[in-house]
């Protein structure tokens, strides 16, 4: 039984890492912009389109507050 579990184990997490894979390579070469936000709104993923479109670099949107990069605070 054990050993059956660590091979199912093992086939999930490998199809989970590959769909991982799949997404990302989708999301990156749409021109869309694409976000993942956390139920906090912090932003947990930006696809390259935000580099084409808006100028930001995936690296400084990561852990930013979704709203505030899309509302101006003088506007809020």
């Amino acid at each position: 039984l054990n050993n059956r579990v660590k091979a199912e184990v093992a086939a999930r997490t490998h199809d989970l890492e590959e769909a991982g894979r799949r997404f990302k390579q989708v999301t990156d070469n749409a021109y869309d912009l694409v976000a993942i936000v956390g139920p906090n709104g912090r932003i947990e993923y930006a696809n390259m389109a935000y580099k084409r479109v808006l100028g930001y670099d995936r690296g400084d949107l990561q852990g930013k507050d979704w709203f505030k990069l899309l509302v101006p605070a003088d506007s809020a």
